[in-house]
């Protein structure tokens, strides 16, 4: 099923392609948004500190619904659904949704952000072992957990300190010896008394 052409593709539905799809339409552009979360991953975030205007923090998910508010309110349109391809005729882009939806444009915008990386040679059948620190975090509430997340980003350092107020103990496992993490985090992280730091350190099963 196609619908009518449209000026603007974006694809991706977190910061990049929510502040895309709200400039287009201010040009007067008419915009769709292919994405199934408002705001992408920022769900994933607990307290985003380091975007102007929020000096106290604020979650990513009341940060990323006000996102895909504004770009609505801009007139923009969500399929709520994902990217399933997306092809150049000589005049146009025509892009299907993973409803078989088809939609056309003059322009499309990659916006898709980044996908979370798992283990090498990692059984995606195997439980505990996860992506998402809000989400599955509180399901260890209580029981004097121990766990881990392997990374040295910032987003790494936010998922350990989430985990931190739910575990007794957790490792922030990486392989470089110094964390990609900026000052801040560097800071929150030395001072959280039961995070402990295993760098130049690999997983390896």
């Amino acid at each position: 099923m196609s619908k009518a052409g449209i000026d603007i593709i974006v694809v991706g539905s977190g910061p990049a392609g929510s502040t895309a799809a709200i400039y287009g339409q201010r040009l007067g552009m008419s915009t769709i948004v292919f994405g199934d979360t408002p705001g992408g991953n920022l769900y994933m975030v607990r307290s985003l500190k380091n975007y102007p205007g929020y000096a106290e923090g604020i979650s990513g998910t009341e940060f990323g619904i006000k996102l895909f508010q504004q770009a609505q309110g801009e007139g923009a349109q969500f399929t709520m659904t994902r990217l399933a391809s997306v092809s150049r005729t000589e005049e146009s882009f025509q892009a299907t949704d993973s409803n078989g939806m088809s939609h056309t444009a003059q322009a499309v915008v990659i916006a898709s952000g980044r996908t979370p990386t798992t283990l090498p040679d990692q059984d995606r059948q195997l439980k505990g072992v996860g992506f998402c620190s809000v989400c599955d975090g509180p399901l260890f509430r209580n029981q004097q957990a121990t766990l881990a997340v392997v990374g040295s980003d910032n987003a790494a350092a936010q998922h350990a300190l989430t985990l931190s107020d739910i575990a007794e103990k957790v490792y922030l496992i990486h392989r470089s010896s110094k964390g990609r993490m900026d000052a801040a985090h560097t800071t929150m992280l030395t001072n959280a008394v039961n995070i402990e730091i295993l760098s130049g350190t690999e997983v390896i099963d």
